[in-house]
């Protein structure tokens, strides 16, 4: 989702597909990158809670039907403790929410350290538009 307009990914494109979804079955993952992860996270979890609805679990906490997040981009464990409490404190399961390893948990070697990043999408609508 970091390559489109996230807020409107959310608010538009995740409801226009959730049916399909629905239907197909599975788990829907949803991936931000950009932005403070703990605000990114939350704001997929809550979209994602009012699309598909979510179940309380024993503990008290939301468990979302059929999808859940993940983030890896440039967080480090000190980030992943501040991501789950704010998880927590908005509600939501721990078991939501999935970390990816990235370069800042092995390494430390991320686009800064290198100094680029390359991001590509390009897309050929059903008219022939290029994006």
């Amino acid at each position: 989702m970091d390559s489109y307009d996230y807020l409107s990914a959310l608010e538009q494109i995740l409801p226009s597909i959730a049916s399909y979804k629905l239907e197909k079955g599975g788990v829907m993952i949803l991936r931000p990158d950009s932005g403070d992860p703990s605000s990114m996270i939350l704001l997929a979890l809550r979209a994602a809670s009012q699309v598909f609805g979510s179940q309380m679990n024993s503990k008290g906490y939301l468990v979302l039907n059929g999808c859940g997040v993940i983030h890896g981009d440039g967080i480090n464990y000190e980030q992943i403790g501040r991501i789950l409490m704010a998880v927590g404190d908005a509600g939501f399961a721990a078991n939501n929410v999935a970390f990816g390893m990235g370069a800042n948990l092995l390494q430390k070697v991320n686009r800064d350290t290198m100094g680029f990043a390359t991001k590509l999408c390009h897309v050929i609508e059903a008219d022939g538009t290029k994006r």
